[in-house]
């Protein structure tokens, strides 16, 4: 993302955090900027958890999805949070991979994802 703002990068990408922080106003950005996307074929299961190519959104979208723009944003908000009212199995996956699994030791996405991909709050509750 530095170069989203202009920054020269410095030798170590640690010393650019604070200066990366500090950064606001929107930018415009391209498909080669995004991180990983995903959808889920069924959402109420996370193991049907597929990546999104961001070059070729029909092929995992459907038909005459493609983007408009890409806007980046970094602002003083809150981290928005209730991602559990959208993918309510979340809780019950906190520790765990979205296959199920405890570990990651499997080559398939939904072994290599978990909670915290999701989740970035905090504030996500295990459920008992």
């Amino acid at each position: 993302m530095r170069h989203i703002y202009g920054l020269t990068p410095s030798p170590d990408y640690i010393d650019d955090i604070p200066r990366i922080a500090q950064m606001r106003g929107s930018r415009q950005i391209s498909s080669a900027d995004l991180p990983d996307l995903v959808t889920f074929t069924d959402v109420n299961d996370p193991k049907s958890v597929v990546e999104v190519n961001p070059n070729d959104l029909e092929a995992t979208l459907g038909q005459k999805v493609s983007w408009n723009e890409i806007t980046f944003e970094s602002t003083d908000e809150p981290i928005t949070t209730g991602i559990e009212a959208k993918l309510p199995w979340l809780p019950a996956y906190r520790d765990k991979m979205l296959d199920g699994d405890r570990y990651h030791d499997k080559a398939t996405l939904a072994n290599t994802l978990s909670t915290v991909d999701f989740d970035q709050s905090g504030d996500l509750k295990g459920s008992k």
